[in-house]
């Protein structure tokens, strides 16, 4: 046996009682561990009183009892990706490639940075440059009169962002504005990043609040707190929006149904439609649409015909054909023909509704249902609106021939169909102060062909024949008032040549990111930088 195993096994233990004692490094660790959480608990809470205290001097300590709602967040639905991965990793790689070279000058000169602080500098000027860019995209076009307004709005969306947390709040004690606040590159990457997931989360409410303390004349009497050279006001003004804020609106929040959820009246829901629908504005739609996947349904709500669905009709058959054993055990045939009923909201303002639900109800084909208001008196086209009725034959050859049962097997429509009508805000939310009008179709054989005929329909009540001359009848109330406006002057459509393709109205965001950013920020990204 080799004289030299014990003294081996005898190194062995005291490596391996060594890795287990650790000589107390692992409890000088956990001491650490402690000591630095102690540390960030002391600062968030002198950071928490130092708001407080900020807040208390404005005499608005109502900000620490604002409700933050989850639920009416635009995250997933604001039109922007929220992976940020890719185009994080993109400009880091862009930036320390530059830094790269710098720092082997100076290491050449003697003179090494820590490369904790280059890399903490690197994240900084790409959150920085995420940040601009993403206000960039909510700028309106540069030969847009809004376009200083909505520099206001982008300003008021920022302060927004800033004075419901502590850590953005404090350090914005130092500065005047949001360009000096953003600008500065002093900025820590903390800071930075919880402005930047208070922008990439967006709330539509506070959204809301920023257009609306934009709009508002200045109020003395209202509750507010100045952040950022700018107030923001503990409520909303309640007053009525012009129709080139939805230009505001649809620049930040790039959800159809997230927007349908700032609207309180039909009206609202319909400025807000038909600003999308002429500017073309590429918005998300989920539960409610302002484009259904029915051809030519735009020009329905594009004159103000708001229907919460027609998707459901695509799977509808007017007839239906079934065999069954009679009670004397013979075979019989029965066919079941059902009408389409199209439920709409309307305006009671507009005076074209109710002579839109004459015109339908004037239709040979149609049977209308309306009433001008929850309260007024239903009007029929006919007495009785029948939905659905059923013919019975002995062979299926027979049914052709067979008479209508008018008497046992046909159901009509009530009054409460009516109730179909109303439009929906975020569902099961609804407006009920309407004009109310339901048509019930007796000939096609699928709901494209229902929509075509409303679409005619709403051509005759505007006295039009092409959807061109019918967008400039819509569009020109809000052009003349200068809600809306024109990229250059055309002429009517005359029918031979077609209708013009070119979208005559200036889009409420610019489509040019990069020059909006150069524009907003008097620079340009260093890299490509994408704010998704």
């Amino acid at each position: 046996m080799d004289s030299r195993a014990p003294q081996m096994h005898r190194s062995k233990s005291i490596l391996h009682r060594a890795f287990l004692w650790d000589f107390g490094h692992k409890h000088f660790w956990k001491a650490l561990l402690r000591q630095q959480f102690d540390v960030e608990r002391t600062l968030a809470q002198v950071e928490q009183r130092a708001y407080e205290l900020i807040l208390a001097s404005q005499n608005a300590l109502w900000v620490l009892k604002q409700p933050n709602d989850p639920s009416q967040s635009t995250l997933d639905c604001d039109g922007f990706d929220d992976d940020s991965s890719s185009d994080t990793d993109c400009s880091a790689k862009t930036t320390s490639s530059e830094s790269l070279g710098q720092d082997s000058i100076d290491a050449c000169n003697g003179d090494v940075e820590d490369p904790l602080e280059v890399a903490l500098r690197e994240k900084a000027a790409a959150l920085r440059e995420k940040i601009c860019m993403r206000l960039a995209r909510y700028c309106a076009p540069a030969d847009s009169k809004f376009y200083g307004e909505r520099l206001e709005v982008i300003d008021a969306l920022v302060r927004r962002a800033v004075y419901t947390d502590p850590s953005l709040m404090v350090a914005s004690q130092n500065y005047d504005s949001v360009l000096s606040f953003i600008r500065d590159s002093t900025l820590p990457v903390a800071i930075l990043s919880k402005l930047w997931t208070s922008l990439k989360e967006l709330f539509t409410d506070e959204a809301t609040g920023a257009v609306d303390d934009v709009l508002r004349p200045q109020d003395s009497n209202a509750d507010y707190i100045e952040v950022l050279g700018g107030r923001v006001y503990k409520s909303r003004s309640g007053l009525e929006w012009p129709f080139h804020a939805w230009g505001h609106f649809t620049s930040i929040i790039r959800c159809y149904s997230c927007l349908r959820k700032i609207c309180v009246s039909v009206d609202d829901i319909m400025a807000l439609t038909r600003f999308a629908i002429l500017t073309r504005i590429p918005l998300h739609q989920s539960t409610l649409k302002c484009y259904h996947a029915v051809e030519k349904s735009g020009i329905l709500t594009l004159c103000g015909a708001l229907i919460n669905s027609l998707e459901g009709a695509q799977f509808f058959s007017r007839f239906s054909i079934d065999k069954y054993n009679g009670s004397d055990g013979k075979p019989q045939w029965s066919e079941t023909e059902s009408n389409f009923a199209v439920c709409m909201g309307l305006s009671l303002n507009d005076p074209k509704s109710e002579a839109f639900a004459q015109a339908c109800a004037e239709e040979p084909d149609f049977m209308a249902l309306y009433r001008a208001g929850v309260d007024a008196q239903v009007t029929r086209s006919v007495p009785k609106i029948w939905a659905k009725r059923i013919r019975r034959a002995s062979t299926r050859a027979a049914l052709k021939k067979a008479p209508w049962d008018d008497v046992r097997s046909t159901l009509y429509f009530r009054d409460s169909l009516l109730q179909e009508c109303f439009p929906m805000i975020s569902p099961p939310r609804a407006v009920e102060d309407c004009f109310q009008l339901a048509v019930i179709d007796t000939k096609e054989d699928n709901i494209s062909g229902v929509v075509a005929k409303l679409a005619k329909v709403w051509m005759k009540v505007y006295k039009t024949d092409c959807i061109h001359e019918l967008c400039d009848a819509v569009a020109m109330p809000y052009v003349d008032s200068g809600e809306l406006e024109m990229v250059k002057e055309h002429s009517p459509c005359d029918g031979t040549s077609g209708c013009c393709k070119v979208n005559p109205f200036l889009p409420g965001t610019e489509s040019d990111i990069l020059s909006s950013y150069k524009r907003l920020w008097e620079t340009t990204p260093s890299s490509v930088v994408s704010d998704d």
